[in-house]
C-alpha cells in the first residue's frame, strides 16, 4: 500500500531511455504505461500521473510532442498558462491597415501550443525524438 513518487532526474532519465527505444510515441496514456512498466523494474512501487509526465517530458528531458487540438466555444482572452507544459503564453498580433496590432491569439514560449480567438483544447499527445 506504500508507494512512492519518483523524483524528476529519474523520471528525466526513464522518459530519454523509453523514447530512445520506441521512437515515436502515439498517445499520453502509452507513454505513461511505457514509463510505468520502467519504474516496476526496480521494485520500488512508483506512482506517476499523465500530466507530470508529460511536463517533464517537455520542459526538462526536451522530448518533442505534436498536439491535435479541438476548438471551443470559449474565448482565450484569459488564458496565461500553457495546457500542454505549463509555461507561459504570449499575444499573437496582426497589424492593421493603419499600423496598428490587434491581438489574434496566444502562443506557448516553449512547446507547440497555440490559439487563436476560440479557445484551442489538446486532444492527442504525440512524442518523438
Amino acid at each position: 500500500m506504500n508507494y512512492k513518487v519518483p523524483d524528476e532526474k529519474l523520471i528525466t532519465f526513464i522518459i530519454r531511455k523509453v523514447i530512445k527505444e520506441k521512437g515515436i510515441i502515439n498517445s499520453q496514456r502509452e507513454f505513461l504505461s511505457l514509463v510505468l512498466r520502467e519504474l516496476k523494474q526496480s521494485g520500488i512501487d512508483y506512482r506517476l500521473n499523465g500530466i507530470r509526465l508529460r511536463k517533464i517530458a517537455i520542459n526538462k528531458a526536451g522530448v518533442k510532442v505534436e498536439i491535435e487540438y479541438r476548438e471551443t466555444g470559449e474565448e482565450s482572452k484569459d488564458l496565461k498558462i500553457c495546457p500542454v507544459c505549463g509555461n507561459k503564453l504570449v499575444d499573437i498580433y496582426n497589424l492593421t491597415l493603419e499600423g496598428g496590432r490587434i491581438p489574434t491569439g496566444k502562443k506557448c514560449t516553449k512547446c507547440p501550443y497555440w490559439t487563436g480567438i476560440n479557445k484551442r483544447v489538446p486532444r492527442r499527445y504525440t512524442f518523438m525524438r
